[in-house]
């Protein structure tokens, strides 16, 4: 956190022109800590950051699921508090990086087919296991980006998991979107 979140994120959003900022939670504070904190200090520079992000269309990504970082909280990445921000921040695009794996899953799909301002982001999961914790992909297939989390442990190279992506059983339009479309989207690249 910083002591001027203003200038902190306007430096974030304005003078380093990102596309997307992540947020990693399981370094001990709740996507959602923002409504706890009365002042504008501190936790609450979550809503500057927020509002700031909705007001120029950068999306925001939200680490979601188990991390095996030393010292990480995992339960600070439960996927749930997006609730919140979801509602309250209606316009700002939020992505939920890998998707509540592996326990949150079922949280995770509920906010993607509740709030069409949330994003899937597959990374971290065996594409070719993707069905077993999103069944129904196709339904939100518009809402969903690929993402490797290559060099990480046990990620085969970028190469194996597109194709992996490209032999699901899904239509190729589908596959498309999921592999580039939606993030050329998203991120107006």
């Amino acid at each position: 956190m910083t002591d001027d979140p203003d200038t902190t994120v306007e430096r974030a959003t304005e003078d380093l022109a990102l596309d997307g900022i992540k947020i990693h939670l399981p370094q001990g504070i709740n996507a959602n800590d923002y409504r706890e904190d009365p002042d504008t200090r501190g936790l609450a520079g979550l809503r500057v950051l927020y509002e700031r992000c909705e007001q120029a269309g950068i999306p925001i990504m939200i680490h979601t699921g188990t991390s095996i970082i030393p010292d990480a909280r995992s339960r600070c990445a439960d996927p749930m508090p997006i609730d919140d921000i979801a509602v309250d921040f209606p316009n700002l695009p939020i992505v939920m990086a890998h998707g509540g794996r592996p326990m949150y899953t079922d949280e995770a799909w509920f906010l993607l087919y509740r709030h069409e301002n949330v994003f899937l982001d597959i990374s971290s999961f065996p594409p070719q296991n993707l069905f077993e914790y999103f069944p129904e992909i196709n339904r939100v297939a518009d809402r969903v980006l690929f993402g490797s989390d290559w060099l990480g442990q046990m990620v085969p190279d970028i190469g194996t998991n597109i194709e992996a992506i490209q032999n699901l059983e899904l239509p190729q339009h589908t596959i498309d979107a999921i592999l580039r479309g939606n993030a050329d989207r998203l991120y107006d690249l």
